[in-house]
């Protein structure tokens, strides 16, 4: 299974290396690129974005990790 994290703060950075310690497939995103670049060890799949609204992140996910048919129902985004 492949997990996504969206905001690489305290709880997302932590969550992310949890996850890819345990031999998860992980996917993170950030608009700050040294906590990406941080997550780089852990993941070939670490990027920096510009905007976290929803239509990057699906653009994102789509073009990088999953075809579009598999990534897009996978995908949900908390309304702020």
């Amino acid at each position: 299974m492949t997990y996504g994290i969206v905001g690489l703060g305290r709880f997302g950075s932590a969550l992310a290396m949890d996850l890819a310690s345990a031999g998860a497939e992980i996917v993170v995103m950030d608009k700050n690129e040294e906590r990406v670049r941080t997550l780089r060890e852990m993941t070939e799949h670490a990027y920096v974005v510009a905007n976290l609204d929803k239509k990057t992140l699906i653009e994102t996910v789509s073009r990088t990790v999953m075809s579009p048919s598999s990534a897009l129902p996978n995908i949900w985004i908390h309304p702020y």
